[in-house]
């Protein structure tokens, strides 16, 4: 694991067996590994949750992404940097690695 754990970074929303707990909290953590890397390939780079769902091929979904990115936030390993105009004009919110 490569980033502060806070909590489970599956949110269950309905009832699970203790093992589609565990499956689904293992993607969810993958999931955060692998935003993180896009951060961390990207290091001087503001992206906002759509961006990373482009980057990431649109293969998960944007609310995973969206997840991944506030329990990354959450945990100290991204900083918000700004706002831009998102996909159904609105403001959403960029974020960067910390530290850089």
């Amino acid at each position: 694991m490569g980033y502060r754990h806070l909590k489970e970074s599956y949110h269950p929303t309905t009832p699970l067996t203790p093992e589609q707990l565990a499956e689904y909290s293992q993607k969810a953590e993958t999931q955060t590994e692998a935003v993180l890397d896009i951060y961390k390939r990207h290091p001087y780079n503001s992206l906002s949750p759509e961006d990373i769902h482009f980057i990431m091929g649109g293969n998960i979904l944007i609310t995973s992404v969206r997840r991944a990115i506030t329990d990354l936030y959450k945990a100290g390993e991204l900083i918000r940097t700004g706002t831009t105009q998102g996909s159904h004009e609105r403001s959403i919110y960029t974020y960067q690695i910390a530290g850089v």
